[in-house]
């Protein structure tokens, strides 16, 4: 699949390129700019299908893959010297949303 999803694609299919492009490491807000979704939690919200809509013996493994790039995420947020307390508080609560929406 090509990262720019046809006219007459569903939103499976575009779910799919959403779940790979994430899995290369692309952000949700790239994908989503990339794919014309909207805003990031739109991406977001299709890589979730994505995985719900996954084989179940794949299901797993995609969810702990995106718990450690998180946690890569995490680990920068936390190693910025430069963010005011108040981005890095915003930062790491968006980063728990995240996690319990992985979770669910």
């Amino acid at each position: 699949m090509t990262p720019h999803p046809s006219k007459g694609e569903n939103e499976d299919d575009r779910d799919q390129i959403v779940l790979e492009l994430r899995s290369t490491g692309r952000s949700f807000a790239f994908i989503a700019r990339t794919l014309n979704l909207g805003k990031p939690r739109d991406a977001n919200a299709a890589f979730l299908r994505a995985i719900k809509q996954s084989p179940a013996r794949d299901r797993k493994r995609l969810r702990d893959e995106e718990m450690v790039r998180l946690q890569q995420l995490e680990d920068t947020i936390r190693g910025n010297d430069e963010l005011a307390p108040f981005d890095l508080d915003r930062q790491l609560e968006t980063l728990k949303h995240l996690r319990s929406q992985l979770k669910a």
